[in-house]
């Protein structure tokens, strides 16, 4: 359907991570400090907190000096802090049945998101070569990724204006983190969660009973700790997760020698947007 990309017999059944979302407003959080210092920034580059609105927990995010909320719905516990909500805007498009439908025309949806894994400088040039190249009917959801994750430059009273996105590129970037083999996801965060709210048993546990519970926790991390410095291994990465990063990672070294299409295409054939 779409002869300029043709990807669609080697399409991949791993499953891939984002990093972005953009159901959230941003605020000041706290006053950056104008004096030269030689100290160390210990202050951490990102915090996650959450908190409830209305009875629905919402999560805050601390990047740079600056407040992001977004809500529980979009995260998952299988993708990152900010999952790309892709497939929301598609089905508020009426595009979803295409997509489900259609190999060529999802792994054109999925070239969007694969846009994080660009090197950090090319993020706007990139994007602009994959809007230019994506079929008509995809129009509003790069609308939405434009103003909400690159930015772009509007004419106002005879002078180009930068707009700024709601989400900086190095919030959701994720290329030097995949080759320096960093976490892309708050899976073990999410996991680690998960396993307490097991191990308790039960979601409003009286005071006694939690710190009891507690104790019983601490006691089986401890055990895990000891089995750790004795030399035993952690359950490693399902092998076809694994196997997709190391797909990703070959082909963000293959980076200078590939095409931005090429690239872009390249990263999307290694995941699939559940």
């Amino acid at each position: 359907m779409y002869p300029d990309l043709d990807f669609s017999s080697l399409l991949a059944e791993d499953q891939g991570d984002f990093p972005m979302d953009d159901e959230s407003h941003d605020e000041s959080s706290y006053e950056n400090d104008d004096e030269p210092s030689n100290e160390i920034d210990e202050r951490p580059r990102l915090v996650m907190t959450e908190k409830k609105r209305d009875g629905e927990p919402l999560y805050k995010l601390i990047f740079q000096n600056h407040l992001y909320w977004k809500s529980k719905e979009t995260v998952d516990g299988k993708k990152t802090i900010w999952r790309c909500n892709m497939k929301k805007k598609l089905r508020e498009f009426g595009l979803i049945h295409r997509y489900d439908n259609e190999a060529d025309f999802a792994l054109y949806c999925r070239m969007i998101p694969a846009l994080s894994f660009v090197r950090l400088n090319d993020v706007k040039q990139y994007a602009a070569t994959l809007f230019e190249t994506l079929p008509d009917c995809l129009d509003q959801v790069a609308s939405w990724f434009e103003h909400n994750y690159i930015g772009a430059e509007v004419r106002r009273g005879g002078r180009m204006v930068q707009i700024q996105p709601r989400f900086p590129h190095q919030l959701w970037n994720v290329h030097q983190r995949t080759i320096d083999g960093q976490h892309r996801t708050n899976n073990y965060a999410e996991a680690g969660n998960r396993r307490i709210q097991s191990e308790m048993g039960m979601e409003t546990p009286t005071m006694g009973y939690f710190i009891d519970r507690l104790k019983l926790i601490q006691r089986g991390r401890d055990q895990a700790h000891v089995r750790w410095l004795q030399g035993y291994q952690a359950k490693p990465k399902r092998t076809k997760y694994r196997m997709a990063d190391e797909r990703i990672l070959k082909v963000i070294e293959q980076y200078d020698n590939r095409s931005p299409i090429e690239f872009l295409g390249g990263v999307a054939l290694n995941f699939m947007m559940d």
